[in-house]
């Protein structure tokens, strides 16, 4: 157990150093080998953030897919599904860059149907993801 929090802290601080590269690969590393349900939904999103921004998509949307698979008896975790809206906006991310801008207006779409009420501090994301939306819209008259 302290190893998989020693990793995961390992990886931050690699991050925080401004290695997010690396701290990216070295979450998604540890996360194939398995992390704690309240851990997991963090980790992804952080590793799967860090691997977009060093243009590593196919391995961050790998590790955006983890609300999919842990499912038991049809029921998504508590701490799977407080996530699951934030995982489809870095979907929406990953599949812009990669430009699927179908599959990513789809998440898009999702995100702002599954989080219609944020707060006041987290409204960005919502507005990032309007924003994303009129942008793929425009490409698509062109």
């Amino acid at each position: 157990e302290a190893d998989l929090f020693r990793g995961a802290l390992s990886a931050f601080q690699l991050a925080l150093q401004g290695n997010t590269a690396e701290a990216g690969r070295q979450l998604a590393t540890q996360e194939l080998q398995g992390s704690f349900p309240t851990l997991r939904p963090v980790a992804r999103l952080a590793a799967a953030d860090w691997l977009l921004q060093a243009g590593e998509t196919r391995e961050a949307e790998r590790l955006l897919r983890w609300h999919e698979a842990f499912v038991i008896n049809g029921v998504a975790s508590a701490y799977d599904r407080a996530f699951e809206a934030v995982a489809r906006l870095q979907r929406g991310r990953v599949a812009e860059a990669e430009g699927r801008l179908d599959n990513a207006a789809e998440f898009y779409s999702q995100f702002l149907q599954m989080y219609d009420m944020p707060t006041e501090r987290h409204q960005h994301l919502r507005d990032e993801a309007e924003a994303a939306l009129e942008r793929i819209a425009a490409e698509g008259n062109r």
